[in-house]
């Protein structure tokens, strides 16, 4: 791209716009155009220059982003002076597809009206502060999108695979007998409170265990936080993608008599117990229902063991902690 330069025989242009690259443009294209370079940034910069803004958005704690139109810096990347800008919330349960779809139209939105009146917004142009400036990488290791389900809580992990979502699926490890597989987490949420829980005593399962129900159409993996996640799209490396409901139907047997792996073991050995945090303390039902509310689930529960159950609870008893 440094060795770019505008074609011999091209006709003279007013001004060029940047959205979307990667690249630096070489020097020499810096007075080539008589109203200059401008660029349009999904950040409010300088908040989040550089490569990937909506993921480093996405991921931090704050919901608030937008678009920028600044000048063109060929000396720094994304630290041009600022033209315009639009603020933008993020909705929950956005994932990163609806965030760049809004974010592509509110800039295009505010490119065409900042080009209109370019004399006016250079005039008033602000300078960007660099002690508030931050800046956004490249992701390109496969950890970065792993699910740690000793350290990451429900809203983590759906935090992840929201910001990545359509660029690269969350994924853990699925073990059944000596076969160990990534399988990639394409949908998913937190479970609503009001949610009966497959299994009043989820909590007393490690984080990972998978439940179902038959005609359920998701499967619900309790977290380390003691929140559940509703998994509803997942597939197996180099396999199709499933709901819920086609995954028990290919691979599960026994709810809650497996669970996901945050890393794969060796196939002759036994899956470790599950490691939870130095001086972790597990919560218990009431914790996360009131007492009324823990009766009633345990009641209804009832109704949904599998003449097995005591089958299930050896496999899981070998699994927890004691």
């Amino acid at each position: 791209m440094q060795s770019w330069s505008i074609p011999e025989g091209w006709p003279k242009f007013d001004i060029a716009v940047v959205a979307g690259c990667r690249w630096r443009l070489p020097k020499s294209l810096e007075n080539k155009f008589s109203e200059g370079v401008v660029s349009v940034h999904p950040s409010l910069l300088p908040k989040h220059r550089g490569p990937t803004p909506v993921i480093s958005a996405m991921l931090s704690d704050s919901r608030e982003t937008g678009v920028t139109v600044c000048e063109y810096s060929f000396d720094r990347v994304d630290s041009g002076n600022i033209l315009a800008q639009l603020p933008y919330t993020i909705e929950k349960g956005y994932k990163r597809e609806d965030v760049l779809r809004d974010l592509g139209y509110l800039g295009g939105k505010l490119l065409v009206k900042s080009i209109e009146n370019i004399d006016h917004v250079k005039k008033r142009a602000v300078r960007q502060n660099m002690r508030e400036a931050s800046y956004s990488r490249y992701y390109d290791n496969d950890d970065e999108v792993r699910v740690i389900w000793e350290t990451m809580g429900a809203d983590e992990i759906v935090k992840l695979n929201e910001a990545f979502h359509g660029k690269r699926a969350t994924h853990t490890i699925f073990r059944k007998k000596d076969s160990m597989a990534k399988v990639f987490l394409y949908d998913m949420h937190v479970a609503d409170k009001s949610t009966e829980p497959l299994d009043a005593e989820f909590l007393k399962y490690p984080p990972g265990s998978i439940f179902y129900r038959r005609k359920v159409p998701y499967l619900e993996v309790p977290c380390i936080d003691g929140k559940r996640l509703h998994i509803t799209r997942l597939g197996r490396e180099g396999r199709s993608i499933m709901t819920g409901l086609q995954y028990v139907n290919g691979y599960l047997r026994l709810s809650g008599a497996l669970r996901f792996l945050s890393y794969p073991v060796e196939p002759v050995k036994p899956t470790p117990k599950f490691q939870y945090p130095p001086g972790y303390v597990k919560p218990t039902l009431t914790d996360v229902y009131s007492p009324a509310e823990s009766q009633k689930l345990l009641a209804t529960s009832k109704k949904h063991k599998a003449s097995d159950r005591n089958k299930i609870k050896q496999l899981i008893e070998s699994m927890c902690d004691e």
